[in-house]
């Protein structure tokens, strides 16, 4: 094991002149079990020659996908959890935080706590992400982290009354095991069937009952807390909803342990390495240079921040409502209505619109689907700002909450899209990393809004204006420069801002390369043959060689494993430079300007008495923390790499540098060089100039 490259790509690997003519053991050589066993040991959830047509034919050859089902109560056993963990979620926060506090409401402590588990969910995700994808349990890589974290989410929902005195917390350490429970089942659902339509019903049905569960946790507590309104006492309502989460929780526990033992799971016999090789720096930098998720996730990010935009647009309104002292008890009654009728379009919307994207998904395709989800994104958050222009009504603010619920409605098609990108990355890496893109893209997903919604927030709202009317709030500076102070205007610029910035996430989405089921499958076929039977294949999508990886001694290895916390421009550059310290000005510059940007925010914090002030700065110094520590990580690198004399000197450093490019060819799409200064100038044109050195950044 410490002959083979401890690295992401089983592609092309330039070699020492010692191991230029020795051949690797092929990985179908080692695996303890043939190829007509392969199927039910990588997707054991799938009833594999369901369909007796060609079966006889299929089932010994590895080079097509065979025929199979997967079953309805498979799929229902595994996203019945899915819903159950949203209604304990929801239910519980809003038990902790809304009624069982003895203070009373406090919105600006709500707006605290719930960027402190955004931060714990940052800080955390994509650690225990990697802890999963590198285990190799006999239990499994995915149950045991999803028994860890509904076991200690049970817990602390289930222990609720005595925690109330910690307020905050509990919400947090929920929110750690939600987190923990998310990750493990996110990447099972990837791994349960290769066939792309299988996943797309799947994570159809886990969103679908996520929005049920919105239902229950959310609006049933809201609606029990209006009824109950003059007919018990807060303490006895606290105690009726303590024990509407207690049977929740069981639910919960029922159909996790269902899951756990009944949806079987890869087996590890199939993974190639005995532990996933490199660090977190070497994922990340996999990851974006996974061509078939970089576009998604540019969408994906932009597309949350018009959602993002669009409920911060919103949630002023009923932020207003909620925060306002309720003298008058019929003005405080009819703010609930309010409130809660939002709330209520807004979850139909949701279940509404998934099932609408169902069936364009079941008509049109997968990527056509998400495509044109994108694209519809535009006119339906139109309607967000355009439906306020009325005033702050029941009407306006339900009419908005539908259009915001119909544009977040469809997500499973993205995630779909997703599992074809990690069908890819298996085929570049031969690595199984699912659960590594499903945190990443997750935590894409939730900071873009997050910071979305609590900077828009900041920026719109002061603490103490709590009018749910635009007109009698006082613009922001920017607001009065831009000209657009006006209330009619500042709903048309807002409009205007949602669509553009929607259209161009539809834009980066068109640029993706797996747009048909039939390249899904193609990729699929084509890892299987490379990484199972040892062959010489080429890559589908942008038709390059993908040899298997020769010997390396212990030597060659460190070095290559090193080099991966570093992107391609960046040995390129260094390369073009003759001189491998060239390695430390990025990181240097990165960890320089993220510790002064953490020295601001800390002031940001020490001093800010505003509570959107204090949770942007809580979540923007997360991601200063996360940036800083990745720096040191590459500054570390380059330092082992000199201690350890890999670029001791120019020769050693080109070398070292070229045959890492040549190892990288795949991901940047270049022919294979016989000189490698011959093609730096392809990877990074113009690196001696201003706007080369731009370009790399």
């Amino acid at each position: 094991r410490q002959g083979r490259a401890p690295s992401m790509p089983a592609t092309v690997l330039a070699s020492s002149p010692k191991s230029e003519n020795s051949v690797a053991p092929t990985y179908a050589a080692r695996l303890p079990f043939t190829a007509a066993e392969y199927w039910d040991l990588e997707y054991p959830a799938v009833r594999w020659g369901s369909s007796p047509v060609r079966w006889a034919d299929i089932r010994h050859s590895v080079t097509r996908v065979p025929t199979g089902i997967l079953p309805f109560a498979t799929q229902l056993v595994f996203a019945a959890p899915r819903g159950l963990f949203e209604a304990v979620r929801w239910n519980f926060i809003w038990l902790h935080l809304f009624v069982a506090d003895a203070h009373g409401f406090n919105a600006a402590a709500v707006v605290i706590v719930l960027a402190c588990s955004m931060l714990a969910e940052l800080l955390s995700y994509l650690v225990l992400a990697r802890l999963s994808d590198s285990s190799r349990c006999s239990l499994g890589r995915r149950k045991p982290l999803m028994a860890i974290g509904a076991s200690f989410g049970l817990l602390t929902a289930v222990s609720e009354p005595m925690l109330r005195g910690w307020y905050g917390f509990p919400v947090v350490v929920f929110a750690l095991c939600a987190m923990v429970f998310r990750v493990a089942h996110g990447a099972l659902a990837v791994e349960l069937s290769p066939v792309q339509g299988h996943r797309r019903n799947l994570l159809a049905m886990c969103e679908g009952l996520s929005g049920l569960g919105f239902a229950l946790g959310g609006l049933m507590p809201v609606l029990a807390q209006m009824g109950a309104i003059g007919q018990c006492t807060e303490d006895e309502f606290a105690i009726m909803l303590w024990a509407y989460l207690v049977g929740l929780c069981c639910m919960l526990f029922i159909a996790t342990a269902l899951l756990l033992r009944l949806v079987p799971e890869r087996s590890t016999r199939v993974l190639r390495e005995e532990s996933l090789p490199g660090r977190l720096n070497s994922d990340f930098i996999a990851t974006t240079l996974n061509r078939a998720f970089r576009p998604l996730a540019l969408a994906e990010i932009l597309e949350k921040l018009s959602q993002g935009a669009a409920l911060t647009w919103l949630g002023h309104q009923l932020y207003g409502m909620a925060a306002s002292d309720a003298t008058d008890e019929d003005a405080a009654q009819i703010r609930r209505t309010v409130i809660v009728a939002t709330l209520c379009s807004f979850a139909v919307a949701l279940i509404v619109g998934g099932l609408l994207w169902f069936v364009a998904m079941s008509k049109l395709g997968g990527y056509r689907a998400a495509l044109l989800r994108k694209i519809m994104a535009a006119p339906t958050l139109l309607l967000v700002p355009a439906s306020l222009l009325g005033g702050s009504g029941t009407a306006s603010l339900c009419m908005a909450a539908g259009a915001a619920g119909l544009s977040f409605s469809g997500s499973f098609l993205s995630y779909s899209l997703l599992a074809a990108a990690i069908d890819y990355d298996h085929l570049l890496t031969g690595q199984r990393r699912e659960a590594t893109y499903e945190a990443l893209f997750w935590l894409l997903r939730r900071l873009t809004v997050a910071l979305t919604v609590v900077v828009g927030f900041a920026a719109l709202h002061e603490s103490d204006n709590n009018s749910p009317d635009w007109s009698t709030a006082e613009p922001v500076v920017a607001v009065h420069v831009m000209g657009i102070s006006s209330p009619v205007r500042m709903h048309f610029a807002a409009a205007l801002f949602l669509a553009a910035i929607a259209l161009v996430a539809a834009a980066f989405l068109a640029r993706c390369p797996i747009s048909t089921d039939q390249q899904q499958v193609l990729i699929v076929s084509t890892a299987i043959r490379h990484h199972q039977r040892g062959e010489v294949v080429v890559d589908p999508m942008f038709a390059f060689a993908l040899k298997q990886v020769p010997q390396l001694t212990p030597q060659q290895a460190r070095a290559h494993s090193l080099l991966l916390d570093f992107w391609p421009a960046e040995l390129a550059f260094a390369l073009e430079r003759r001189s491998a310290r060239i390695l430390y000005a990025m990181p240097a510059v990165t960890a320089a300007l993220t510790t002064m940007l953490l020295g601001a925010l800390l002031l940001v914090i020490a001093h800010t008495r505003n509570a959107e002030h204090y949770a942007a700065a809580l979540l923007a110094s997360g991601l200063g923390v996360v940036a800083f520590g990745m720096s040191l990580s590459r500054l570390n690198a380059i330092w082992r790499l000199r201690r350890e004399g890999f670029v001791s000197d120019q020769a050693a450093s080109h070398e070292v540098l070229s045959e890492q490019l040549k190892f990288l060819q795949p991901f940047i799409c270049l022919p294979p060089p016989t000189v490698a200064m011959e093609f730096v100038p392809r990877i990074c044109p113009d690196v001696s100039t201003p706007g080369g050195i731009v370009a790399i950044v």
